[in-house]
């Protein structure tokens, strides 16, 4: 009986031992890594693949009252508010709906917000480097965005590229 209880022992010491190995091999493999942006390409390649996901949410955006705001985050989900008319938000088409839950969940995009008149970021990289998809409508030069890499992707639409210290 002795000698049952001291394998027992053991088998749960090596258990301990392997499970704080594991615990230890994930801490040192997230250690060191550091956020690096999405390369513009891979932005722009993820507008053009799924361009009609974003007319619905453009569209929609300019003809409400105010700005459009939608963030999503782990612990929130997909937040979105109107901050001019908050009821605009109830009469959303379905099709919007799933198109911004598209942009964000699908093709990994962490927000959209309007700013000023037909001034629409998509924002795919958030931080010190501001990175997305700008739909400018009838601006010429965006309001938001000072220091800004802009390029013209098609019609109205942009890359842009932003530092914000």
């Amino acid at each position: 009986m002795d000698m049952n209880r001291k394998v027992v022992l053991n088998i749960i010491v090596v258990l301990i031992l392997v499970a704080i190995a594991i615990v230890v091999c994930i801490i040192l493999q997230n250690h060191n890594q550091t956020y690096e942006p999405a390369p513009k390409e891979e932005i722009i390649t993820a507008f053009h693949e799924n361009y009609e996901l974003f007319i619905p949410v453009a569209e929609f955006a300019n003809n409400t009252a105010g700005n459009l705001y939608v963030d999503y985050t782990p612990e929130h989900g997909i937040v979105i508010e109107n901050t001019g008319n908050e009821s605009e938000i109830d009469s959303m088409s379905a099709d919007t709906k799933r198109s911004i839950k598209k942009i964000i969940k699908m093709i990994d995009f962490g927000g959209i917000y309007e700013m000023g008149k037909e001034e629409i970021y998509f924002l795919r990289n958030g931080g010190d480097i501001e990175e997305g998809i700008c739909y400018m409508g009838e601006a010429e030069e965006p309001l938001y965005i000072d220091e800004t890499e802009k390029e013209h992707i098609t019609g109205n639409w942009y890359y842009y590229s932003t530092w914000h210290e």
